[in-house]
C-alpha cells in the first residue's frame, strides 16, 4: 500500500526529518539527520490559487501542491508527483482557532489514510491571533486511518526559521 503513495524522484530512507519554515514567507525545506535538504519549496507568488512547487536536492520539481480554490483559508490541497502528473493524495485543512487539523485522504477514493492535529488549544488560538503568532512553535500528532499514532513533531523557534 505504501508504494501507492509512492512519489518518483523521492527516495526518504532515514527514520526522522527536520522541516524548517521560513518566517515571512511560504518556503519549507526537509533535511534528513546528516543535515542534508532532501526537499525545497515555496510559494509560487502571485497566484489566484496556492502553488507551492517541491524539489529535491538537486534542484529537480519532483511534487506540486495546489489549493482547491481561490482564497483558501481553509480547504483542500492536491499532492501532484510532477514526474508522473499523477495525483497522490488531498490534503483536507479543517480551519479552527482552538486545532490545526489536516485530514490526508487518498486523491482518487477520497478514504481517509492519516490525520495530522496540534496539540494545545492555547497555543494554536496564540498562533492565529496574536502578531508574530506564527512564530510559536507547535506540536503536532499524526495518526493513520486505524487511529493508532504513528509520529509526533514538535517545534522550536531558531533564528530565521521556525523548525518542526
Amino acid at each position: 500500500m505504501a508504494d501507492d503513495y509512492a512519489i518518483e524522484g523521492i527516495e526518504l530512507t532515514d527514520d526522522r526529518y527536520t522541516v524548517e519554515q521560513g518566517l515571512i514567507r511560504n518556503k519549507f525545506r526537509a533535511l534528513d539527520d546528516d543535515g542534508d535538504v532532501v526537499l525545497r519549496g515555496k510559494q509560487k507568488m502571485l497566484k489566484l490559487k496556492e502553488q507551492f512547487p517541491f524539489v529535491d536536492g538537486d534542484d529537480e520539481e519532483v511534487f506540486e501542491v495546489n489549493a482547491g480554490s481561490m482564497l483558501d483559508v481553509a480547504g483542500d490541497y492536491t499532492l501532484t508527483d510532477s514526474r508522473t502528473d499523477e495525483d497522490v493524495v488531498v490534503l483536507d485543512n479543517d480551519y479552527s482557532l482552538l486545532q490545526d487539523t489536516w485530514k490526508i485522504r487518498d486523491a482518487d477514493t477520497e478514504a481517509k489514510l492519516a490525520e495530522i492535529n496540534s496539540r494545545g488549544a492555547l497555543t494554536t488560538m496564540a498562533r492565529n491571533l496574536l502578531p508574530l503568532g506564527e512564530l510559536i512553535p507547535h506540536k503536532y500528532e499524526i495518526t493513520d486511518a486505524t487511529a493508532i499514532t504513528s509520529a509526533t513533531s514538535r517545534g522550536r523557534c531558531r533564528c530565521g526559521t521556525a523548525t518542526r
